[in-house]
């Protein structure tokens, strides 16, 4: 984060957070410098978000992402019913 020349590198830092429910949280904070427009800095924070992926990527840290699983029970008296097509008027 402190080599880019678009953070302010007097305020950029990450912190451990919590205990997750799939992993351990930590949050990076950076403000964002040198944008006209919203527009920029977006681009500007999108950039620095891909620099932030691509680090730890590439030392084999993995990124949790939220999932859920469902499970079914069939029940041999339960009849699935498909809904009817509508005829076209004609």
């Amino acid at each position: 984060l402190k080599r880019d020349k678009n953070v302010d590198k007097e305020t950029a830092r990450a912190t451990f957070d919590e205990f997750g429910a799939s992993g351990t949280q930590v949050k990076l904070f950076y403000y964002v410098l040198g944008h006209q427009s919203y527009s920029d800095f977006l681009s500007i924070k999108e950039r620095v978000n891909l620099k932030i992926h691509a680090k730890l990527e590439s030392i084999g840290a993995g990124l949790a992402f939220p999932t859920q699983t469902l499970h079914l029970r069939s029940h041999e008296n339960i009849k699935l019913q498909t809904p009817k097509k509508k005829r076209a008027n004609a």
